[in-house]
């Protein structure tokens, strides 16, 4: 089967995640797998529907599964990193942030992407290394993030550094 025919197959469970309707997305998945067990779109998907439901250890499974079929599946090592992060296992997630950079550089993107930055930004200040946290963070930056991504980013910094920003009035 193409990539293409293997995207067209998991639209509708894209589609129910996006409406948040799990149930229905797991048995759109579980069929998608069934016909062709070497999907790692339906991987990935199974990975965001374990995700959301808190399942990470399961999560990583599916997401580690989708980036077994496709290596430079960037979404999907991703996953695979925060489903890691969020299991407790950041030794692992920092592995799988390390690989999400491997392959944004060994891509034809001439820009990094941030959110492997910011996937090992979060991983290392878990392990309290602000230093390698705080240079993955301004990283993240760099890529000009969307606004609440930016906050988010700027926040950790200032928390690592010991510092706060004073609350400014909107009046």
């Amino acid at each position: 089967m193409d990539d293409s025919a293997r995207w067209d197959a998991v639209e509708e469970a894209a589609e129910l995640l996006r409406e948040r309707e799990f149930n229905a997305a797991a048995k759109e998945l579980d069929a998608v797998l069934r016909a062709d067990p070497e999907n790692a779109y339906a991987w990935n998907f199974t990975g965001v529907l374990l995700f959301e439901r808190g399942e990470f250890e399961e999560a990583a499974a599916a997401y580690k599964e989708a980036v077994r079929l496709s290596p430079r599946y960037l979404g999907a090592a991703l996953g695979l990193g925060h489903s890691l992060r969020m299991a407790g296992r950041i030794d692992d997630a920092i592995r799988a942030g390390e690989g999400a950079l491997v392959i944004v550089r060994a891509s034809q993107a001439s820009a990094e992407d941030g959110d492997a930055h910011w996937l090992l930004a979060l991983c290392y200040s878990q392990k309290s290394k602000p230093d390698l946290a705080v240079r993955h963070a301004e990283a993240f930056l760099a890529t000009n993030p969307e606004l609440e991504a930016q906050a988010d980013a700027k926040a950790l910094i200032d928390t690592l550094r010991g510092q706060t920003r004073p609350l400014k009035s909107v009046n």
